[in-house]
């Protein structure tokens, strides 16, 4: 579908379904198109080199990736990862510390830390993020704020009610309970 202008693509997108849904058809459909996946699929597969990373509705895929690549190739934008280490009770990148981490991980190791961009919460104190720019999304109520951290970049969404503008500094917390950790190594997901 991806030769078709918006509107034809969504509404071929609706009857294809449609189709589907009346004939009782079990299909294989493959896209790189997130919203064609969704709006298509019971079931997502995510490869990668030809081999299968994991299988499940988009809304297990989002929320319990197994590993970073899915983590990442699921969300617009998609999950910010920073790389840090494990130190004590803590996880610590440049300019980030997160405390405390879950259980089972190992002191010195490097490990990703993944958010949301949608999970990021503006506050009157916490981590120091430089707005680098602000990308407004009137449809969906929202702005992007690409942000520096550091000097690592990072995006996160706001409500567009927020004032935000760039060359500014803000406070952001990244709330435990929506924090991944993935092995720098082997990208899988832990603690």
């Amino acid at each position: 579908l991806s030769n078709l202008d918006a509107k034809l693509r969504v509404d071929t997108r609706v009857q294809l379904k449609r189709l589907l849904v009346h004939y009782k058809l079990t299909s294989v459909y493959v896209t790189h198109d997130q919203q064609e996946a969704v709006a298509l699929a019971d079931r997502i597969a995510i490869m990668r080199a030809g081999k299968i990373e994991q299988v499940g509705s988009y809304a297990t895929l989002y929320e319990r990736p197994i590993n970073a690549f899915v983590a990442q190739f699921l969300g617009n934008p998609p999950m910010n990862l920073i790389l840090g280490r494990i130190n004590g009770t803590a996880w610590q990148g440049k300019g980030i510390t997160i405390e405390p981490v879950r259980p089972a991980l190992v002191d010195g190791q490097r490990v990703w830390l993944g958010i949301r961009p949608e999970d990021i919460v503006l506050a009157d104190e916490g981590i120091s993020a430089r707005v680098d720019y602000v990308e407004p999304l009137f449809s969906e109520r929202r702005q992007l704020a690409h942000l520096l951290i550091g000097t690592q970049p990072c995006v996160a969404s706001f409500p567009l009610h927020d004032t935000l503008s760039a060359d500014s500094t803000i406070a952001v917390q990244f709330p435990l309970e929506r924090v991944y950790l993935f092995d720098h190594k082997t990208g899988k997901r832990v603690g």
